[in-house]
């Protein structure tokens, strides 16, 4: 390398032109602030509970050799164990506003309840569903519905007793609605753990039909059991009574439809009968 003293040797390698070079002691403090950020993320890592989610149902069998579902036994028992569930979730649901309104014969106290009841749905989904992936299922919908007993054994013994009061059921209403929604949450990751991939889409059409007949059942029952005719008069009940009974069948159709073809000509029919219904509705 020429000099103004003349020519002298290189003594090592000169930084290339164009880069930046760091200063002394960035390097030091970069390497330690890289590892603090890690130390703090595994520490905040280590503090919040692992995921326990099982995996889809892959692992059980594989597909050459699947069973029916009728001989899968974890699925049986989850569906029974949701068929008692979701009927008593229909009778309290049923048995709120009745008892409220015999108790304090006001119907702006009975929509009161019913909203509480429904409150805890919008409240508390995302918890509930946060909660099904970091927890077992099985034991929260356990411990859901436990909580749920406990309070309508608690209402239970309130009317028995003849002490039973406007926000007693507000409480307890209240409080079932926490448990539905937390049982409600962890319900469909739990259907996927013990139900095989391929069959996912037959399993949802029997959980859907099992939650139509539960809801043909109740209201059946209901109308069998009390007469509306003082509340709401006998051209009210008959309308209402039809509504009820119609309501749930699109819900089961769909489930049998969906258990006997696919997901794709499920969407496909109900899509033409909506369209057919909103030209006939259009057009008359």
């Amino acid at each position: 390398m020429w000099s103004p003293s003349g020519w002298r040797p290189r003594t090592g390698r000169e930084p290339s032109r164009g880069r930046c070079t760091a200063r002394p002691g960035e390097g030091r403090r970069g390497n330690a602030d890289g590892r603090a950020s890690r130390t703090s993320l595994g520490h905040l890592l280590r503090i919040l509970p692992r995921s326990r989610r099982a995996p889809l149902g892959d692992h059980l069998e594989p597909s050459s050799r699947l069973r029916p579902l009728w001989r899968n036994r974890d699925f049986v028992l989850l569906q029974a164990g949701q068929l008692l569930s979701s009927a008593g979730t229909s009778l309290t649901s049923i048995a709120y506003p009745l008892l409220t309104l015999a108790v304090t014969h006001s119907a702006a106290k009975t929509g009161v309840v019913i909203f509480v009841r429904l409150v805890p749905f919008g409240l508390f989904s995302l918890v509930a569903g946060l909660a099904a992936d970091r927890w077992s299922r099985r034991g929260l919908m356990i411990a859901a519905d436990a909580v749920r007993v406990v309070a309508i054994g608690i209402l239970a013994g309130l009317v028995l007793t003849d002490d039973v009061g406007f926000w007693a059921i507000l409480s307890v209403a209240f409080v079932e609605g926490v448990g539905a929604t937390f049982f409600v949450g962890a319900e469909p990751g739990a259907l996927r753990a013990v139900v095989p991939r391929t069959q996912l889409a037959a399993a949802a059409g029997a959980r859907e039909a099992r939650r139509s007949v539960v809801r043909l059942a109740v209201v059946i029952g209901f109308r069998l059991a009390v007469t509306p005719d003082r509340l709401v008069g006998r051209v009210e009940s008959v309308r209402t009574t039809i509504s009820l009974l119609v309501g749930p069948v699109g819900p089961l159709l769909a489930g049998l439809l969906l258990e006997a073809t696919s997901a794709r000509t499920t969407v496909a029919v109900f899509a033409a009968v909506g369209l057919a219904l909103a030209l006939w509705g259009t057009l008359s």
